[in-house]
């Protein structure tokens, strides 16, 4: 066996000494998790300087960090993510985080305890949409989907607001369960990005505008868990993984 292949079982070895116990939210227990890799940190840093396209990638290349480090079989929600990370950083990198010269103590940040329905059905005439917080794995589709539609042409020709409306499109279309009218219902579990944002475009803007408020009352729940006494609020954003 070579020196290189050496090497590396005994890294592999050291990683699985280094297993973290983190608490999940969707399934309210701890699950086991491998230690970030240097690969990953820099997955991670590259999305820094890619500028609109980094922003979309990253919330991927997180949701991807969630399911390979991961060693249990867990249909991972979005709102597991940033906790994760958050306890990984801490095990990584340490507990303190300096934000505007002053430095925090990330064991003083808890779970929001106030009940949240993370389901929820909304109505307009004939049209009934259910919606709930989205699965990890379905956040990656649509958000990959998202960046392959950005990644064609030339950013930098799009106007602001068409860009802007794009990428809020992609993300209500992560929050619908299912579309009902007239006792035809089409589940956005088994049709394609595309066809999601079909249907989303042809909705009533009430209905849309019923969606968004329920994503905006979902961060502001989740935001509470990343907000320090003083109300300083956490970014899990490219450089949280290393920012002393």
């Amino acid at each position: 066996m070579s020196e290189i292949s050496n090497i590396l079982k005994e890294l592999q070895a050291v990683e699985e000494d280094s297993v973290i116990d983190v608490f999940v939210p969707s399934v309210d227990r701890l699950a086991k998790f491998k230690p970030l890799s240097v690969k990953q940190h820099h997955e991670v840093l590259k999305c820094g300087i890619d500028g609109v396209l980094g922003s979309i990638k990253l919330s991927t290349i997180f949701n991807k960090i969630i399911i390979d480090n991961s060693l249990e079989s867990i249909d991972f929600t979005v709102y597991d993510t940033e906790w994760i990370l958050l306890k990984l950083r801490m095990a990584n990198v340490g507990e303190n985080i300096t934000i505007k010269e002053h430095t925090y103590n990330l064991n003083n940040l808890s779970r929001n305890k106030e009940s949240f329905e993370y389901k929820e059905e909304i109505s307009y005439k004939d049209i009934f949409v259910q919606l709930t917080v989205p699965k990890i794995k379905q956040d990656i589709e649509i958000s990959e989907a998202c960046y392959k539609d950005f990644s064609k042409g030339n950013l930098e020709d799009r106007l602001v607001s068409e860009t802007i409306s794009s990428m809020l499109s992609y993300e209500v279309i992560k929050f619908i369960k299912t579309v009902t009218v007239n006792n035809l219902t089409v589940n956005f579990d088994i049709i394609t990005t595309s066809d999601k944002r079909k249907v989303l475009e042809n909705l009533p803007l009430s209905i849309n505008n019923m969606i968004t408020n329920f994503i905006t009352k979902y961060r502001d729940h989740e935001q509470v868990s990343y907000t320090f006494e003083d109300g300083t609020s956490l970014s899990i954003d490219g450089d949280f993984l290393t920012r002393a």
